[in-house]
């Protein structure tokens, strides 16, 4: 059954509460209590704003029934066995980070990325409990070293968050810095979780009077931080940045102090740092030296990774290599148009970071959207502007279903009937590759005179739990803050389906 959720931007907590509740009961006629099934894993989500009053921990655990009433914020979601069940806000936000695990007459369960276990959710930005995130994680990294080899190295993210618990709570900072030092071992880490490590493990020199080694990560955060400083949201840099108490780490310092948070702008060359990472493992500098290729200008970190990426990249070299042969045609009988092109070609993989598509998909509600809808985005050449980045100018966009859009796709890239979907899915695999944790993004531009691009890429994960749903996503869209229009197409049967969800 497919449902549509009305954006509903700005409500207070009272007004979301009522508006969910009401939600909720058009979905499920009995949600007001929900009835969790015997001999199942249980997983409750409450609101986890920090003036919120939870239930305790073991009263949720004991009980056979999660209500609203047992919170001052609303239950957002269950989940019995396979299936899930979700309650949202109207804009289709996930109401609340905060999950809490409870089992009921099972063993130990196998936890999965969209339920992350209750330590990791205690030690998050948006509930900041890295106490009680210890009680959790604790055991979960004792079970792990006596079971699995090195587990440090072949299961990464309870170890880091179990040292960032450590650091931050001050409890072992001998601990601390075994558990980071081993983790920063492993040379497959994600930048993110890099850039965590590094922090909390300068800190922990810090206090164990280990200056000149503290300097070393110090001084190579805040060269990260001053060549991406708009990569992550202010609520995360505060957390990585700022002590317990407030006050501000000797990164920040290094970064200017606490006005950093207000000073970093956005700029032409943070906007083509955004785009700057290995298109294979996403890894950024100066975590990996990246090299561009002479054709494409796409990034890798390593001949390895280009390789293994050939079969986009492939794609992607032919789409440049055919601009290429066009601007030269066009040099000597329409300058004008080959500088349109040239423009365009810099452009679409220089300026377009692709965040701000994870929130117009709603992939914060279905992940599983990133294979069956498309961002399209119809652009504006204006040749005048002075910067690069604002050479061209998203004026509308949209979110379609690929299969309802694939005729529009086929007509506007010059396709033949059927040869739009083995595009998309030569993209859009090439793209996904690394399992469930990779999500492959498509979207296609187009404008008067502008040939159509279908762009592919690919976030982790972890893009977000980094970066919360926005539902102003459109103005994240232009370097200048202004939104696209609404995309439509008059006389066709084709609906925007950003707020249309299954089930």
């Amino acid at each position: 059954m497919r449902r549509e959720a009305v954006a509903s931007p700005g409500l207070s907590s009272t007004r979301r509460l009522h508006h969910l509740q009401h939600f909720m009961e058009k979905a499920h006629p009995d949600s007001s209590l929900y009835t969790l099934q015997p001999r199942i894993s249980r997983y409750a989500g409450l609101d986890a704003s920090p003036d919120v009053k939870l239930p305790p921990l073991d009263a949720i655990q004991r009980a056979d029934t999660v209500s609203l009433a047992d919170a001052s914020g609303p239950a957002v979601r269950v989940f019995s066995g396979e299936k899930h069940t979700f309650a949202r806000n109207p804009s289709g936000e996930l109401e609340g980070n905060y999950i809490l695990h409870a089992q009921h007459n099972v063993g130990s369960a196998q936890v999965q990325d969209d339920a992350s276990p209750p330590g990791l959710i205690y030690c998050s930005r948006n509930v900041g409990r890295p106490q009680e995130a210890l009680d959790h994680l604790k055991p979960e990294v004792e079970r792990r070293v006596t079971t699995i080899k090195e587990a440090w190295l072949a299961d990464p993210i309870v170890f880091i968050h179990y040292g960032e618990a450590l650091t931050r709570v001050k409890r072992d900072d001998k601990q601390a810095k075994m558990i980071l030092e081993r983790v920063l071992k492993n040379p497959n880490l994600p930048f993110d979780h890099v850039l965590l490590c590094r922090v909390r493990f300068s800190q922990v020199l810090r206090r164990l009077e280990q200056v000149e080694k503290a300097k070393e990560h110090e001084v190579w955060a805040v060269k990260w931080f001053k060549k991406n400083p708009n990569l992550f949201t202010d609520v995360t840099l505060r957390r990585l940045l700022l002590a317990e108490d407030g006050s501000p780490t000797d990164i920040l310092e290094g970064l200017g102090g606490l006005r950093w948070f207000d000073t970093r702008k956005r700029t032409e060359k943070t906007d083509r740092n955004l785009t700057k990472m290995c298109y294979k493992c996403f890894a950024r500098e100066p975590t990996k030296r990246l090299f561009r290729c002479s054709n494409c200008h796409i990034y890798y970190c390593s001949r390895e990774c280009q390789r293994i990426d050939w079969p986009r990249h492939k794609q992607s070299c032919l789409d440049n290599s055919m601009t290429n042969e066009r601007i030269q045609e066009l040099t000597s009988s329409d300058p004008e148009a080959a500088q349109r092109w040239v423009d365009w070609k810099h452009w679409r993989v220089n300026y377009v970071e692709g965040y701000e598509l994870v929130h117009a998909l709603g992939l914060h509600r279905d992940r599983s959207r990133c294979r069956t809808h498309i961002v399209a985005k119809v652009v504006e050449y204006r040749p005048n502007a002075t910067k690069k980045s604002l050479k061209f100018h998203v004026i509308q966009c949209g979110v379609f279903r690929i299969t309802d859009f694939m005729p529009e796709l086929e007509r506007l890239m010059g396709l033949n009937e059927g040869e739009g979907k083995e595009y998309i899915d030569d993209v859009s695999g090439a793209s996904g590759r690394g399992g469930e944790l990779r999500m492959p993004i498509l979207d296609l531009s187009w404008g008067n005179g502008i040939q159509a691009w279908l762009g592919g890429r690919s976030f982790t994960t972890n893009v977000l739990h980094n970066n919360p749903y926005d539902p102003d996503w459109r103005r994240l869209i232009n370097p200048d803050g202004q939104p696209p229009l609404p995309l439509q197409f008059p006389g066709q049967d084709l609906r925007d389906a950003e707020y249309i969800f299954d089930n």
